[in-house]
């Protein structure tokens, strides 16, 4: 996805590859900083406000510090409500993510997150990567894209593991499905006022 330069007339690329399978593609009507705010920002508002109404508990968010190469890491710690009927109600939840260096304030945003879970059966066999790319586009909105993967680090049976992308994508495409209506609900609080 590419972004704008507004300043030296060259064009801001994101260097990703844009791995996994599509989760969400929509514009919203934010320009990007106050996206990238909204949704990686430790004091975050909307962010705290989304979580609580997903039940989630004990989040934990880390500042953004310099990593390799220009990028900025940090760490998420919560714990999220299952929907499972059988099985665990809860999951820890550790989020690792990378702002990435080809992120560009008031034009791009590239971020990376590999979530690691605790308390839930196979929980050490997988991990969920994420990527979100935000990019500013006409009228000062944004373009929001973030691609979803299901990761293996040990071999596992194959029913497991059809079990676990299948539920995985699942709960990806719930989770972002809420997001986008509360990033919906955002814009429009923000345009009567």
């Amino acid at each position: 996805m590419k972004a704008p330069d507004l300043t030296s007339g060259t064009i801001k690329t994101c260097d990703s590859d844009h791995e996994g399978r599509l989760i969400m593609k929509e514009n919203f009507r934010l320009h990007v900083d106050k996206m990238f705010n909204l949704l990686f920002s430790s004091t975050s508002t909307f962010f705290s406000e989304f979580h609580n109404k997903r039940n989630t508990t004990d989040l934990c968010i880390g500042p953004w510090k310099n990593g390799k190469a220009g990028e900025q890491v940090r760490t998420v710690n919560l714990t999220v409500a299952l929907q499972a009927n059988v099985g665990p109600k809860t999951s820890k939840v550790s989020e690792y993510q990378t702002l990435r260096a080809c992120s560009t304030p008031g034009q791009l945003y590239s971020i990376d997150v590999v979530s690691v879970n605790e308390g839930i059966p196979y929980a050490d066999v997988f991990n969920i990567a994420t990527h979100y790319c935000l990019a500013r586009s006409e009228n000062n909105s944004t373009d929001m894209l973030v691609f979803g993967n299901v990761n293996f680090i040990k071999s596992t049976w194959a029913v497991v593991k059809a079990f676990i992308v299948k539920h995985s994508y699942e709960g990806l495409s719930e989770y972002f499905q809420c997001l986008r209506d509360e990033l919906q609900q955002e814009v429009s609080k923000k345009e009567h006022k």
